[in-house]
């Protein structure tokens, strides 16, 4: 079950750079086409495994032996195809916080980027980038950047949802009906779509003191929301699926010493969400303390250790069509 769904990130991330390093690749554009070509030896120290999404994962490169700009890729592991995408009009990939967000003008920066593909809809791709400004430790979105790989052009789209969305995750996507998804640090959901002109905020339950960002995913063709993380046995795990387009529906709640079980150890597990499986009612659950990955069956109610000293992982569901998005070759 695990292997099809969920996989450590330094297992992708090594498959994904043997992909870049032998695959066969799409054309470069722009500046990335004359750093790929300087710098054809690629090493996992030079990439960050930003998104995945049905069998495509998107990285951020750079070419350590020449001082060029971090450039995007998008590949498929499996069969070993690649492709660099253009310059966007901000920078690429996941922007940290620094100390030039501290003062009274902050520039707009991004945050995070995700991959949005579906190739039961389409064969071709699109990249999000969230661009906004860091405001008293948060960062709020204040415009959308998208490329798609039929246009072959990034296109930035000025914020149209009707409040402000905090942002405070950089992983926590879910692409569903041409719409990317993406939990808000208020028990929201916002979402966009691929032309950058439908938008919407879906409160999940009414704002509460605890709120924070929770983990929004797709699974068996329907949308899911799961608290992200919980701290001691008096916490609960709060599951809601989105029945329409504007209303979620709590499914189940289980408390940590339910889930876990009572711990005789100290110190209090400290446990978090982080992926559901694609076809299964299966929430994967980290526990920090004890670093050890769970599979929660939400079915049977029953927990089952799959791998103990874990330390971070992402999603990843091979694709292994050897369909990929191009034309001709070309991007």
């Amino acid at each position: 079950m695990a292997s099809t769904c969920f996989r450590a990130a330094a297992r992708v991330a090594s498959a994904a750079s043997r992909s870049a390093a032998a695959g066969r690749a799409a054309p470069f554009a722009g500046r990335a086409a004359s750093a790929a070509r300087r710098a054809p030896c690629f090493s996992r120290a030079d990439m960050a495994l930003l998104d995945s999404c049905n069998g495509l994962l998107l990285l951020r490169y750079s070419a350590s032996c020449q001082p060029v700009p971090f450039f995007n890729v998008v590949c498929n592991p499996t069969n070993r195809q690649w492709v660099a995408l253009p310059e966007p009009s901000h920078a690429v990939g996941m922007s940290g916080f620094d100390s030039d967000d501290l003062g009274e003008k902050p520039k707009p920066r991004t945050l995070s980027a995700a991959l949005a593909f579906d190739p039961a809809v389409s064969p071709h791709f699109h990249v999000f980038q969230l661009v906004g400004k860091y405001r008293e430790l948060c960062f709020t979105v204040e415009a959308v950047e998208i490329y798609s790989s039929e246009a072959r052009k990034w296109s930035l789209r000025q914020s149209g949802w009707s409040e402000p969305v905090v942002c405070s995750s950089t992983r926590r996507f879910a692409y569903l009906d041409g719409f990317l998804h993406f939990a808000t640090s208020s028990d929201a959901v916002a979402a966009v779509d691929t032309a950058g002109e439908a938008w919407r905020v879906t409160r999940v339950r009414p704002r509460c003191q605890m709120a924070g960002a929770g983990l929004v995913g797709r699974s068996q063709g329907r949308l899911l929301y799961v608290d992200a993380c919980k701290h001691g046995d008096g916490d609960a795990l709060s599951v809601y699926a989105l029945e329409d387009p504007e209303e979620w529906t709590l499914k189940q709640s289980v408390t940590t010493l339910e889930l876990l079980g009572p711990r005789k150890k100290k110190p209090l597990p400290r446990y978090s969400a982080v992926a559901f499986h694609p076809d299964c009612n299966v929430i994967f659950i980290f526990d920090g303390v004890w670093s050890v990955l769970m599979a929660y069956d939400m079915d049977r109610k029953d927990v089952s250790a799959m791998r103990a000293n874990f330390t971070e992982a992402s999603r990843y569901h091979p694709l292994f069509s050897h369909m990929f998005p191009c034309t001709r070759g070309q991007y």
